[in-house]
């Protein structure tokens, strides 16, 4: 039972932040999924779920608080390998691990899980085609 209502609790939860994840991505090639996994894994809203169980990467909403992180990924060179991988969810994941993110040797695994647990692909756009990178079609 409780396991039901955390589950129903944190689809509100991916829903409610899908359309900040979805504009991050058409921002930076950053994969949806991955930004709301690492919000949910992150963030606190697991176990206990709600807006304000949730700080969106220390901000008061998810649309601030993903931008600020896209941003911190786009601007610290050591993230700049992660980024080539932004095309694949779990590439992303793994090259993210790779790069120092966290400390937590299971990082890129607990993300890729919760990506595949919760169906997390789905919001992602497809990749931008070889010569337009995503942040070139907000200057068109």
């Amino acid at each position: 039972m409780a396991s039901r209502l955390l589950r129903r609790e944190l689809g509100s939860f991916i829903a409610a932040v899908v359309p900040a994840a979805q504009a991050s991505q058409r921002e930076t090639g950053i994969p949806a999924s991955i930004t709301i996994a690492q919000a949910i894994l992150e963030y606190g809203a697991l176990p206990v779920v709600g807006a304000e169980a949730c700080k969106y990467f220390g901000k008061s909403s998810a649309a601030e608080g993903f931008e600020v992180h896209t941003r911190f990924l786009l601007t610290h060179k050591r993230y700049a390998m992660a980024l080539r991988h932004a095309g694949s969810a779990v590439a992303f994941a793994l090259a993210l691990q790779q790069c120092g993110y966290s400390k937590d040797p299971a990082y890129a695994d607990k993300l890729i899980d919760l990506v595949d647990q919760f169906h997390l692909r789905q919001y992602d756009a497809p990749p931008s085609p070889p010569n337009e990178p995503a942040k070139a079609k907000k200057a068109a």
